[in-house]
Order: C-alpha cells, then sequence, then structure tokens
C-alpha cells in the first residue's frame, strides 16, 4: 500500500540539502489534543454483515458513510511544547517548495531536548526523524513530482516511555493514488531502545479474539468505520492476525517502517492495520486495558508507568 511512496520518499530526501526553497525551523508545538485519552469506551463492533461479492473477493467491504480526517486537519491543530521531568519534546518543520521539480514537503516532527544523556538523545531523535523522513541510505537519485505531508500526535509521554504516532499523507507524480498511512512507534527513554507489542503482550488467539470484538468506535477519534473493521476481520484469518500481531512494530534498516504498527495512550492500545484505498488504507483497532490486563506481561515496567 505505502510502498510506492516510501520508495519516492526515500529517494527524494537525498537532495533536500540542494532543493530549492528548503527550510528547517522551529515550530509551537505538540497537538493540543495529543495526551487525552478516550473518556468513552463504545461497545463492541456489531457483527457486519458480508456483502454479496464474487467468490474469494475479499477487497469489496461494505459502504459506509465515514468521512476520515485528512492529513491537514491533522497538521492545523495547535501545536505546543511538552514538558516532562529530564526532558522537552519540542517540534521542528521542515519544508520544501521547488517549482523546478515540483517537490512540496511540509513534515512537522517531534525531537526531544534538554535530556543528560546526550547519546540516547541523539538516538531518539534520530528515531523520530527517520519515521517522519525515512532512510537516508539512498544516494544518487534526483527525485520529481514529490508530494508529502506529515503531523504527528503523542499519545504518551512519560518519564520512562514515549509513543508516538505519525500521520503520512504522500502523492508521487503520474501515481494512480494518493496514500495515508499511520505509523506508531515506542521508545524506552533511559536508553532510546525501540519497543514492540511483543514486549508488552503475550500474542495468543485469546489476544486476537479481544482485538477482533472488543475494539472501540470511534471514528472521530480513530481512523476507523464498519468498512475498514470488516477488510481487517474478513481479509485476515486469526492466524494472520495472531503473526501480524507478533510482527508489529518489527523495523529493519534506519526507517522504522512497518505496515503495523502500535502505540499506547493512558487507558487504551492502538495497532495500526493496513487495507485497501476503498477502506481508508490503513485501520487503527484499538482496545481497553481492561480487556487486556490478563495478557499484559509483569516484567514489563512500563506497565508501571502507563497504569499508574
Amino acid at each position: 500500500m505505502k510502498k510506492m511512496c516510501l520508495v519516492g520518499l526515500l529517494i527524494m530526501l537525498i537532495t533536500f540539502s540542494s532543493c530549492v526553497g528548503s527550510n528547517n525551523e522551529v515550530i509551537t508545538g505538540t497537538p493540543n489534543n495529543s495526551l487525552e485519552s478516550s473518556s468513552v469506551i463504545s461497545e463492541a463492533f456489531p457483527e457486519i454483515a458480508e456483502p454479496d461479492v464474487l467468490e474469494n473477493d475479499k477487497n469489496k467491504a461494505p459502504d459506509d458513510d465515514v468521512i476520515f480526517k485528512t492529513i491537514d486537519d491533522y497538521m492545523s491543530v495547535e501545536f505546543t511544547d511538552i514538558e516532562r521531568k529530564g526532558y522537552t519534546i519540542e517540534p521542528l518543520r521542515h519544508t520544501v517548495n521547488d517549482d523546478v521539480k515540483e517537490n512540496y514537503i511540509d513534515i512537522i516532527y517531534p525531537q526531544l531536548d534538554n535530556m543528560e544523556d546526550k547519546e540516547v538523545q541523539e538516538k531518539i531523535n534520530r528515531i523520530l526523524m527517520d519515521t517522519a523522513f525515512g532512510s537516508l541510505s539512498i544516494e544518487g537519485y534526483d527525485a520529481q513530482e514529490v508530494e508529502q505531508k506529515v503531523a504527528y500526535e503523542v499519545t504518551w509521554a512519560g518519564d520512562n516511555f514515549l509513543s508516538v504516532k505519525f500521520y503520512t499523507w504522500c502523492y508521487i507524480g503520474r501515481a494512480a493514488h494518493d496514500n495515508n498511512f499511520l505509523q506508531g512507534v515506542n521508545i524506552y527513554i533511559r536508553t532510546g531502545e525501540m519497543l514492540k507489542l511483543t514486549d508488552f503482550f503475550d500474542i495468543s488467539y485469546e489476544f486476537v479474539e479481544k482485538f477482533k470484538t472488543r475494539a472501540i468506535m470511534d471514528s472521530e477519534k480513530y481512523h476507523i468505520s464498519p468498512n475498514a473493521y470488516w477488510y481487517v476481520s474478513h481479509y485476515y484469518d486469526d492466524v494472520d492476525l495472531k503473526d501480524i500481531l507478533l510482527s508489529a512494530d518489527v523495523h529493519t534498516g534506519l526507517f522504522p517502517a512497518s505496515d503495523y504498527s502500535s502505540y499506547f495512550t493512558d487507558n487504551t492500545v492502538g495497532v495500526s492495520f493496513a487495507t485497501v484505498k476503498s477502506a481508508g488504507e490503513y485501520a487503527e483497532i484499538v482496545i481497553s486495558y481492561d480487556d487486556v490486563r490478563d495478557d499484559m506481561k509483569a516484567d514489563n515496567d512500563m506497565w508501571n508507568e502507563l497504569l499508574t
């Protein structure tokens, strides 16, 4: 789904230093609702009847009238610094306006400052930058007709644990359509280590069933709809879903790109699942901690922070 977009972005990034109109600036910011949590947990998804489709055609999902937020919605919220014990989260903005190559880039991304351990701070900032921008390892290319917008939301910022969502929209010239996706990143602040969903939960078929039946249906807060949920629950069987949850947040190379990634708030865990374009391109499956307490790994100290 997003691979073409990512490849184009990777090619384009090497030329940033010489692009016309390139600019980095400090802005005031993180979304003003970034640390808010859902106050109302709605009932689990109702059973969605499979529509009449051709045999083995799993790409057709039921129509719905949900209108998802756009990247401009995510980028237009008020941004403010986040002050925490031992560090500050400061938003930066990188823009490229190159009329010659028709490259138009607008990326808002977080960076940590005021940490005592500067090596760890640099490590964390590199992770956050790589997630927003992409890998800088490809050289010798000259990208054209790239449009890219990125915003972020800090869903948890504690003494030891940081969780961030990145919203990305991109369009590569002459592509059939644009692309939207969500990337979650979880970081242990003391060491800069990236954490995976399996660091927090024992992934079993019982855990899969909870994700399928106890999801929060809140299309105003999350990127989810009956259409998107149908896709996840019908296109993937339980074996697929278990494998996806086991591999969520598994990253390779400099860029932590994954079609399936997680994030954490003060009372929920969310997982982004790749879907087809007609289903919104990704679905946020979010469940309450109360529904998965039996699956939590007791030896993960992050729970002491998240559940306090």
